[in-house]
């Protein structure tokens, strides 16, 4: 019944469109690039020329991606070839099983490649196939040699400022293939290093759900009003967490946690070595010797952003002067994730913003993070001391998170 419902809201959007004569678009479009605007009035003057535009963005994503660390650089591609032809190997199951997970199979790349045409390859001699792909992911030279060619839009405007410019980077038929391949290896060591821990909830892996957090906050908040108003949950964001990610760090780590060699040098080579071109207004420009940062959209980058934040959110929960959420019973509810979006639960609004506190510090310490300006914010119960503002009074501030209730 649920399903039909959808189905027919579906439905209808799309008819009322259809006579409007308008599209169904987003919420957030992305839309063509025509001029880059100046990030506020005293800033400079428009930019309209395309290879002034190019030139613009392709600069701000070589400060955005680490390209001017040579240092940094080196260090990563030696990694990756101290790890050059050592064995993946993929067996048969896991080759197909990535084929079934890729959508849109028959949508070529800029190379006139489809991933039904790979399909189609293994499916005629799967052990060739197999020999292929492997040479491919082992060898640090052949993924150099990957030319990926993204596009540059503006963020809900034509003319955006830099700030508002999103790359959308497909990825190569072969490319794409081994993205699924090393997102299913990497989460499988993930679920055996991190032994499921009740006090943390980590979003975004198979068999979770968005609405998990949102439950879970909703009830923490009912249960401390039964409480005498004793709960609150704390949120806030990691700043332009993939521009960010430290891909060269995290594969380093992985390996120090014992990963086998071939998986974390796959992984470094398969973000981080690939040429990255960005076109914009039909220009196009040259990101190259990238240290951070990630491909935006791989299945990869998502399976990588969990490493750090999970650390972190362990050595919180371990840490003796951190308090969650008391439960009725067993241990208690402290941290939930997704992705880049942190929450920490308490029986006050101090422990629940010292949870992130803590979170805030091990990201930047270790990993260079940091949150988002404006993120932070602490939901307390109607009632609780920490409360003191009104409608037309400022809210009171806990360690720098505004309170709401």
């Amino acid at each position: 019944a649920l399903r039909a419902h959808v189905q027919q809201a579906r439905d209808q959007a799309l008819a009322g469109a259809v006579r409007e004569g308008r599209g169904v678009q987003k919420k957030k479009p992305l839309k063509e690039i025509t001029a880059i605007s100046p990030a506020h009035p005293d800033a400079g003057e428009e930019i309209v020329e395309p290879s002034r535009m190019c030139e613009a963005v392709a600069e701000k994503y070589k400060v955005t991606w680490g390209s001017g660390d040579p240092e940094l650089w080196v260090r990563q591609l030696n990694f990756c070839l101290d790890r050059d032809h050592i064995a993946l190997n993929f067996d048969h199951e896991e080759i197909t099983i990535a084929f079934q997970r890729l959508a849109r199979r028959s949508l070529k790349d800029v190379h006139g490649v489809a991933v039904e045409a790979l399909r189609c390859i293994f499916e005629a001699n799967s052990s060739f196939f197999a020999l292929v792909l492997e040479a491919y992911m082992t060898s640090t030279a052949e993924v150099q040699n990957t030319r990926i060619v993204g596009k540059v839009q503006g963020k809900m405007t034509s003319k955006p400022h830099l700030g508002q410019v999103r790359a959308i980077m497909p990825l190569l038929a072969l490319h794409a293939l081994a993205d699924v391949l090393l997102a299913n290896r990497l989460r499988q060591f993930c679920e055996t290093h991190f032994p499921p821990n009740p006090s943390i909830h980590i979003g975004a892996v198979p068999n979770t759900q968005v609405m998990d957090i949102a439950h879970a906050t909703q009830t923490v908040i009912e249960k401390g009003l039964d409480r005498f108003s004793k709960a609150a949950v704390s949120q806030s964001d990691i700043a332009a967490y993939y521009d960010n990610l430290p891909v060269f760090n995290i594969a380093a780590s992985l390996h120090a946690a014992g990963a086998a060699p071939a998986l974390t040098g796959a992984l470094l080579r398969h973000q981080m070595l690939p040429q990255v071109v960005l076109e914009t207004a039909g220009q196009q420009g040259q990101v190259p010797h990238r240290t951070h940062g990630s491909l935006t959209g791989s299945r990869v980058v998502g399976a990588l952003g969990r490493w750090p934040v999970e650390l972190a959110a362990r050595e919180v929960v371990n840490d003796r002067t951190v308090h969650g959420f008391t439960m009725t019973s067993g241990p208690p509810l402290m941290i939930a994730t997704y992705v880049d979006n942190l929450y920490g639960f308490g029986d006050t609004a101090f422990q629940a913003v010292h949870i992130l506190k803590r979170m805030e510090h091990l990201l930047k310490s270790r990993w260079d993070l940091k949150i988002k300006q404006g993120s932070e914010e602490v939901l307390v119960c109607r009632g609780a001391p920490e409360l003191t503002g009104s409608e037309t009074e400022p809210p009171s501030v806990v360690h720098g998170f505004a309170v709401r209730d």
